[in-house]
Parts: structure tokens; sequence; C-alpha cells
């Protein structure tokens, strides 16, 4: 192919190419060298750790990781793995006291000082063996928007300057005040980056979710912020106008074009009986006031701003307050954030959906795939969160959020065209998929290549 230059034996990434080879063994090798043991990873939320001694397990290649809430309530995080001979120490999450050996009986305590060690005697005289040298080795930990961050590196780049500038766009949606509803996690026969590429775009919506068509004008921009990215629909008509590929007319009655894209939404997103994604079940059922309260040639813009209004009704009713975003802000939100390496944020006002995507360690064409949705709620009345794990995602179909099956088949595809002796790489929108550019491209500078 003569469309691309060599740096040091790879095809370079350009803002509309990404080469086949980063999807391929060798390059699954220098992440797993370079990236994944130097970068923060979004491991878990905060909800998840509610009470002193809870836990949780985070697993990446070889690695797994314990965060925890120690008994003075600081989360903190180690590695899982018990010094003596290599144990792993605990799995899933749960709650304990402390942390138990199974195999030989030590013990450390929730800060991860060792407090027993079967026999001391037995290692009197030898080196490395005494004065906190048998305590958990520590990972670092960041927080932002109620999500917690690990770091394995001995000495990481602070979180805050790692996550920056993320907040100065997003802490106004107040993601520490959202709670987990379901939680999915799948086995995909895909490179990490093949799963997580389809979010980083609005480039495929037309086609691949076509059901949305009828209510949303999806000609979006992509733009980047350092390692991490967003797009959004700067150029596009409000929501509930037709997408121009229709080739139909603008309706004269917007009302029930609008409600139609909210609760479809709510619909496609959260699944058939959670209906929560980009719209909560409760906003849904909020804009159907639009129907009996505004009249027939309401203008779009008036319907959009009593939605909101009613929307917001809804959820100080009850109790879980609402966001105040400036216009200012609001026109910088965009409506999906990446947060490098592997995390996804596609986001409303009063809800949430998450995506994560991790190799799985065996081979470089699979990976872990893990998908939540987050609510806006009363703090004193929290969803009940549901966790499923799905080894094969087909076999379980009806329990995944209708819009987002249409996205694992293209991604498995995807996986399967890749193998093409004529595929040379992605060719990629520099307009509209410039995120995918951007995880690349610093892919390429942690590797040094």
């Amino acid at each position: 192919m003569g469309f691309y230059e060599l740096i040091d034996g790879l095809p370079a990434v350009r803002d509309d190419f990404v080469p086949k080879e980063h999807y391929g063994k060798e390059f699954a090798r220098l992440e797993a060298e370079y990236v994944w043991p130097t970068t923060w990873q979004m491991a878990c939320r905060e909800e998840d750790l509610p009470n002193a001694g809870s836990y949780i397990t985070y697993d990446i290649l070889g690695d797994s990781i314990v965060v925890l809430r120690d008994k003075a309530g600081t989360i903190r995080a180690f590695h899982n793995v018990c010094p003596h001979r290599g144990n792993r120490l605990v799995s899933g999450a749960g709650r304990l006291t402390k942390l138990h050996c199974s195999f030989h009986g030590w013990e450390w305590d929730t800060a991860g000082a060792n407090i027993f060690l079967k026999d001391p005697e037995d290692w009197k005289g030898c080196s490395g063996m005494f004065d906190g040298d048998m305590d958990l080795q520590t990972v670092h930990v960041g927080s932002w928007g109620g999500f917690i961050y690990v770091n394995m590196s001995d000495e990481p780049e602070p979180f805050s300057q790692f996550i920056d500038p993320v907040p100065t766009y997003l802490d106004c949606l107040e993601f520490q005040k959202m709670r987990t509803k379901w939680h999915k996690q799948i086995m995909l026969p895909a490179n990490w980056k093949v799963a997580l590429e389809p979010f980083l775009e609005s480039y495929h919506i037309y086609t691949t979710h076509h059901q949305t068509a009828g209510f949303l004008d999806e000609a979006s921009v992509s733009t980047t912020h350092g390692r991490h990215g967003k797009h959004g629909y700067p150029n596009a008509a409000l929501l509930g106008t037709p997408s121009p590929r229709t080739g139909k007319p603008s309706p004269k009655d917007f009302r029930q074009n609008y409600v139609t894209a909210i609760q479809e939404l709510a619909k496609q997103t959260g699944g058939d009986v959670d209906r929560v994604g980009s719209a909560s079940g409760r906003s849904a059922d909020a804009v159907g006031r639009i129907l009996t309260e505004l009249p027939p040639d309401a203008s779009l813009i008036d319907i959009h701003i009593a939605g909101l209004r009613f929307m917001r009704e809804a959820a100080e009713a009850e109790g879980a307050g609402w966001p105040e975003v400036s216009d200012e802000q609001a026109a910088g939100l965009g409506v999906d954030w990446n947060i490098f390496p592997n995390m996804v944020l596609v986001f409303s006002l009063d809800s949430t959906l998450v995506f994560r995507s991790r190799p799985d360690g065996k081979r470089n064409d699979r990976c872990i795939f893990d998908m939540w949705g987050l609510i806006r709620c009363n703090p004193e009345n929290p969803p009940a969160p549901t966790s499923e794990f799905f080894e094969d995602w087909r076999e379980n179909i009806d329990k995944i959020p209708s819009l987002l099956v249409q996205d694992l088949r293209n991604i498995e595809k995807v996986q399967a065209g890749m193998a093409s002796r004529s595929f040379a790489g992605s060719r990629i929108s520099p307009v509209q998929e410039r995120q995918i550019f951007n995880l690349h491209k610093n892919l390429r500078e942690y590797i040094g290549k």
C-alpha cells in the first residue's frame, strides 16, 4: 500500500488511517508492557464500596487489583497477591474485616499492613521479610465523578493531570450523584479497541440504528482534548427533527416526534424492563405531558424547554435533584466522551451509559466488555442494581438493550473482516471519527513508536 509510511516498523497513524497492525498480537504485547501497567484505568464506582471492608477486584491481563474501603472509610487499592507464594487473595466483590491467604494463613488489615505471618522465626536473619516488607503492595487510586481509577505504576502521572480537562466540561452533570441501575459484562470475540470504537463516533448511527432516523439528525463532529475526546451534534437540528438523509420534511406537529425520541432512546438504551440509558424511564414518562399541555403548533425549541422542565420536575419530586447546566456548559458537553484508554460515557442530564473494554489476556482478538446504566436518583432510595455476566451474548439478546445488540453484531463482523489480506487498516473520518485517531495516536505514544 502506498498511502502510509513506516515508523519503527509500524505504519504511521493518521487522522484518516489506523493500521491493521494496531489490532494484532505484537501490538497487544506492546500494550501489555507499556500501556496497562502505567495508565489510569476505571476500576469501579464508589457505590460499589458502600461500607468499611467492602471490596471489588479489577483484573487486567495477568494483574489483579483489590479495591476496598478501609476501616477509616478511605478507598485503597492493592495488588491482589500474597507476597509469600503468589496466591490470589480475593475474587469478585464482597465485604471483609481483613484479607486472608487461603494457602498458608497470612493476613493483612484493610490498610494493607501484614498482621499475621505464621512461624515468623523461620525467616530469622533473612532480608526483606520484616518491618513492612510483607505488607500488600499498594496501587495508586484516583477518583472523579463517583468513578474510582487505579494505576499500577510506582510513580504515576498525577491523576488530576491525567483526567484534565474532563472535569472542566463534565462536572456540571454531577455523575457522583448517579447510581448504578444495571451492569452487564460480556465476553466478546474482538480486540478491545474494536469493541470500544463504535462508541467513539456517531457516523454509524443512521445505518446501524436506522430506527432513530425519524427523530435524530446525527451529523456529528468529533474533537480531542489531550488523550481524551468527545463528539456531539453542533451543526445538527434539534432532537425531534428527522435526519436529512431520510429526505423527509419536518413535521408540522413536533410534539409526538420529540416524545417518541425521548421514549425510544430510553427504551433502546436501557432495555425493555429497565428503560435506563441516555434518557431514564422517569424522564420518558415525564415528557408525555407535552402531548396534552402544549399546543400542536408549538415550536421545537418550546417543546425542548418544556420537556426539560417536565423532566426536572419529575426528578425533583423523587428527591433526585437536577444538575444546573449553563448555556455555555451545555454548548461544550457533546453527547459522548471517551476517557483514555478504555472508558466511554454516553450521557444525558439524568442518566448515563458507561462502557469499558479490556483485553482478556489469552488472545488479542478477545476482550471483556462492560456496560453500566447509571441513573440520577434520590440518594436515600437508590435503585437495587443488577449484575449479569454473559459468556455468549447471542444467547442472552433479550437481556441486552436492543440498540447495543446492533453494535455488538457490528463489532464481531469488524473483527472477522480485519483478518482479510485485503484490509490494510481503518480509513477513519477526520471529522466524525477523530476520537478513534486520538486513541491510537496516544497508544503509540505510550509504546514509544
